[in-house]
């Protein structure tokens, strides 16, 4: 398939990433940021995605709508991607059932279960380990684990974002001058990272699953935040809990959740409601990515 010059060029440099970036927090508050949570080809709808989310090409396509309309009134984008390796925690894998059997995908497996016998680790070595991190991720996030399919392997198809945010990000990236920010998560294999500045539990020794400050504080200060991306009920939703545990509340009405550009694991919408329902009384807007609004 032939892409574009500025199309190829984006993927010349698409690996700009926390490491190279300038994270100055100067001069921002008329700025306007936009975040995309993981627009990854493994998370769309397309029959060729591991972990497709209902209405994920939907919303990506609206958000490269966006920002092909909007180019030259965003000053920023951050574009978070999950990256695993394919023997991780959250990934069959790592478990086994009473028989020896690896569990199926979107299997939930509690410390009660691991401590009934039902599933435990399938390299015994490593059975310490797993139950440590699941009773720390029920004691510290109030989360089951959830076992996914394997998604978003690093090096693979279903890790890149997906075509039609590619071309939008190469057209503002051309038009602009700047370059879009990456953000890489989950990289670790003994603990997952729904949110993109944080591990949900934090591995001892290893820092980068513990919280991003300087990327939480760059993001925090644009005078508007505009969240996009999949899936809104797991990564959206955590990354922007994140962002709000690290400001004032008064900073919650400066977040501009387009409802249009997400969708949701089918099962878990109760959960993302009641999160969008306490967040909006403290001032955060939800709105579609076509409507006005003043800033």
């Amino acid at each position: 398939m032939r892409v574009s010059e500025e199309t190829q060029e984006f993927f010349n440099r698409r690996e700009e990433n926390t490491m190279t970036f300038n994270f100055s927090s100067k001069a921002n508050s008329r700025n306007k940021i936009l975040i995309v949570i993981d627009g990854q080809l493994d998370f769309t709808d397309r029959p060729e995605s591991a972990l497709p989310v209902p209405g994920g090409v939907f919303a990506l396509v609206h958000t490269a709508e966006y920002i092909m309309r909007n180019a030259s009134t965003i000053d920023a984008i951050l574009a978070t991607r999950d990256k695993h390796v394919p023997d991780h925690i959250a990934h069959a894998v790592r478990w086994v059932d009473r028989e020896g059997n690896h569990p199926s995908g979107y299997t939930a497996i509690t410390l009660a279960q691991i401590d009934a016998g039902d599933y435990r680790a399938a390299d015994p070595a490593l059975q310490m380990t797993q139950r440590k991190y699941v009773a720390g991720l029920e004691a510290r996030r109030e989360k089951t684990l959830m076992i996914w399919p394997s998604h978003c392997i690093a090096g693979t198809s279903g890790y890149e974002l997906d075509p039609v945010l590619v071309d939008a990000c190469a057209f503002w990236e051309n038009q602009t001058g700047k370059q879009v920010v990456y953000l890489d998560k989950g990289e670790h294999p003994d603990t997952e990272q729904y949110g993109a500045f944080a591990a949900d539990v934090p591995v001892p020794g290893a820092p980068e699953t513990f919280i991003n400050m300087p990327v939480v504080n760059w993001v925090n200060s644009f005078g508007t935040k505009i969240w996009t991306g999949l899936a809104l009920t797991h990564c959206v939703m955590s990354t922007m809990q994140q962002a709000f545990d690290e400001t004032a509340l008064t900073d919650r009405p400066s977040n501009i959740l387009f409802a249009d550009c997400t969708a949701s694991v089918p099962g878990f919408e109760p959960v993302a409601e009641a999160w969008l329902t306490k967040q909006c009384a403290a001032g955060l807007r939800v709105q579609s990515s076509v409507e006005d609004w003043e800033e």
